[in-house]
């Protein structure tokens, strides 16, 4: 018999850059994330402003989004664009410009990964909250998931002696999918989800918790087992061997859809971790 408790949902902090020569223009967009911010749910934003692109790329530090002026005097915006192409953590970048039209530089820079898009500096805060929601709905789709799961502790006003009780402490975390290395069902009704970040238990069949993750970086190798092709070193026709050296059972079953979504996964051209 267990006692169920919900612990305190999490906030997922996005990190923000803006990178503008204007300190008026600088203090115009802080004002619109933070209204911004006001409407979003379980979503803090954490805004840092910078004069200067140059004294932006030294700091090396990472942000999920940079709102990026075109037109600077040390460094415009597009070989910003450039310098941060080159970085193994991509981030998302709109272009913040006064230009009324796109040039052909421009046009050519939407080309980059790390591009998401521009904002013209003469849009009104409705177009400005639109492009920046969108590029916020995309990041935590693509990359975050809330789980619900669970502890199990000892219930302190129960008489153990007699007939063993445990407590279970329910929890939500907002998790990076990128971090799960495999799903594996341990009991009825209860998974256990692997990751970077430790082991999660989730009290829900493994099919509904699969829906919710991107079908084309993971894939049954077993009957309850559920593979993150991103931690995948290699694969052979009775097992699958893990970056953290664990080797999972891999079925005659499910061999040869698992090898195929995996060599699609390659071809893709998929980042790993």
């Amino acid at each position: 018999m267990t006692v169920e408790v919900w612990g305190e949902i999490m906030k997922r902090e996005l990190k923000i850059a803006i990178v503008d020569d204007q300190q008026n223009s600088r203090k115009t967009i802080y004002e619109k994330l933070k209204r911004l911010e006001q409407t979003l749910t379980n979503v803090q934003l954490n805004i840092n402003m910078y004069e200067s692109s140059t004294t932006f790329l030294a700091g090396k530090d990472y942000y999920d989004i940079v709102l990026l002026d075109y037109e600077m005097p040390e460094m415009n915006g597009i070989n910003v664009a450039y310098e941060l192409e080159l970085r193994p953590e991509k981030t998302k970048i709109i272009f913040v410009t006064g230009y009324e039209k796109l040039t052909r530089i421009m046009q050519q820079a939407t080309q980059l990964e790390t591009v998401a898009g521009f904002i013209l500096k003469q849009d009104d805060e409705k177009e400005f909250q639109f492009q920046i929601r969108n590029v916020i709905n995309k990041l935590l789709n693509v990359y975050w998931i809330e789980i619900d799961y669970f502890s199990l502790d000892k219930d302190p006003e129960y008489d153990f002696a007699n007939r063993q009780r445990s407590k279970r402490i329910h929890w939500k975390k907002l998790l990076d999918v990128r971090s799960i290395i495999y799903l594996q069902t341990t009991d009825k009704n209860v998974i256990t989800m692997v990751t970077r970040e430790g082991n999660f238990m989730m009290s829900k069949p493994l099919k509904d918790v699969i829906k919710q993750l991107p079908s084309l970086e993971f894939a049954y190798s077993e009957r309850g087992t559920v593979i993150n092709f991103r931690h995948i070193l290699s694969v052979n026709k009775v097992d699958v061997l893990l970056v953290t050296n664990q080797k999972l059972l891999l079925t005659k079953k499910h061999f040869i859809s698992f090898k195929k979504s995996y060599e699609e996964y390659l071809l893709g051209g998929f980042n790993k971790l």
